[in-house]
């Protein structure tokens, strides 16, 4: 079992490898950070006790995870801006607006 200072090490030896794979995964800065600082956390949470050795394969399987489900919400979100036909920046209309009242 590693100790709180050896997972703190771990955790700044994997940050900048874990960014870049989560930024070439989704192309977004912001969201890159934010998946690598929830797979950090997921395995400080369920993982910290288990044995160092074991880190890097969970926190790898995670990170994977998380990006997994960034790309399937991201997914989402463009059908539906593609249904709703937002993006279109020369409407300037809201779709949603447009559409008829239900009585």
């Amino acid at each position: 079992m590693g100790t709180t200072a050896e997972m703190e090490q771990f955790l700044a030896d994997v940050e900048k490898r874990a960014f870049r794979i989560a930024r070439f995964a989704v192309g977004n800065h912001d969201d890159a950070l934010e998946i690598v600082q929830e797979a950090m956390i997921k395995l400080v949470q369920r993982y910290a006790n288990s044995p160092r050795e074991e880190w890097p394969p969970l926190f790898y399987r995670i990170l994977e995870s998380r990006i997994r489900d960034h790309q399937r919400r991201q997914k989402v979100r463009d059908r539906i801006h593609t249904w709703f036909g937002f993006g279109h920046e020369d409407e300037e209309e809201n779709p949603i607006e447009a559409l008829p009242a239900r009585a």
